[in-house]
């Protein structure tokens, strides 16, 4: 009997099952594959939904305590609504404040700043990746705090300059300095401390470098320092502290002393450059538009109110 065509009948039984059996395999893998995809996108969905609602209830907290505070430093009596005359289009804290998503997208954002504004204190103070985490964790902590009281403030027509906004302030910052210090110790928080008071101003620095170079005048390392001190001693410092405002700079000064440490192409560069940081500030030309348009504002009312404080008519 000639068994040939019954073994090749066999033979391809057998890798016709194998077929189907690596093929079942497979399809098992990717099914596998694909639900564990879908399980970490649903904890990304679940983390952030967690996110949102903690933000949500911190912000109402923070309301709430405000409202509180204003209360008692008002001897019980609500503090004033803001007098408008309409209501005012909604800014940018109101369209955050009602919206989590964007949000969560802004601190995002701003976490990927933080690697190159604070990456030179991270080296110097030799921070592992884990002790990284915590710092940029306590510092995006207190930025959505500031973010939430401010919201609050808006809400209620409660001035940044108001007793009972200024003391929930300065308890998120007291929160800050002592979650820092326990995290670096009193030498590293000391060090902290030196960097930030120049940390905008390096940011401003840094974002000119960047322009510089595409304009073909690169800044070394050593201009860069010498034009983040001239910016320091140039600027007027925030009210009761030592933190220079990188709005009230004296671009004038900055020019001339840049003159020393700067080519003329690279002063000339600088001179018609707007230099904004990360965070928006520092720059030279919209806040000399905005002085000035507060003092023709500032003029006006003078000129349209009589010696005994009453607008002529």
């Amino acid at each position: 009997m000639n068994t040939r065509p019954v073994l090749l009948a066999a033979g391809v039984v057998v890798v016709f099952c194998v077929g189907i059996a690596w093929n079942a395999a497979r399809q098992t893998r990717l099914m596998e594959s694909e639900r564990a995809v879908l399980a970490e996108q649903h904890r990304q969905l679940e983390d952030r939904l967690r996110s949102a609602e903690k933000r949500k209830a911190r912000a109402e907290k923070s309301r709430a305590d405000l409202q509180e505070s204003a209360d008692r430093l008002h001897n019980g009596k609500p503090a004033a609504a803001s007098k408008t005359a309409a209501p005012s289009p909604p800014n940018i804290q109101q369209i955050l404040r009602d919206n989590p998503t964007l949000q969560n997208l802004q601190f995002a954002a701003r976490r990927a700043q933080l690697s190159i504004t604070y990456g030179p204190l991270y080296r110097s103070l030799h921070l592992s990746p884990t002790q990284i985490e915590k710092f940029e964790q306590n510092l995006l902590h207190r930025e959505e705090q500031q973010s939430d009281i401010f919201a609050a403030a808006q809400a209620q027509g409660i001035s940044t300059g108001d007793p009972a906004y200024q003391q929930l302030a300065k308890q998120i910052e007291n929160e800050y300095q002592s979650a820092q210090r326990e995290l670096l110790g009193d030498a590293g928080a000391r060090e902290l401390r030196d960097y930030d008071r120049f940390s905008v101003l390096r940011e401003i620095v840094s974002g000119l470098a960047g322009a510089d170079a595409m304009a073909g005048t690169p800044l070394d390392a050593a201009q860069a320092e010498q034009l983040v001190g001239t910016l320091a001693r140039s600027a007027r410092p925030f009210p009761n502290t030592d933190y220079p405002d990188p709005n009230k700079i004296n671009w004038s000064r900055v020019a001339e002393q840049a003159k020393t440490f700067l080519r003329p192409d690279q002063l000339t560069f600088i001179e018609t450059t707007e230099p904004r940081g990360p965070r928006g500030s520092g720059g030279r030309f919209m806040p000399a538009l905005q002085a000035a348009m507060a003092a023709a504002a500032a003029d006006d009312a003078k000129k349209n109110t009589d010696p005994t404080g009453t607008a002529s008519q």
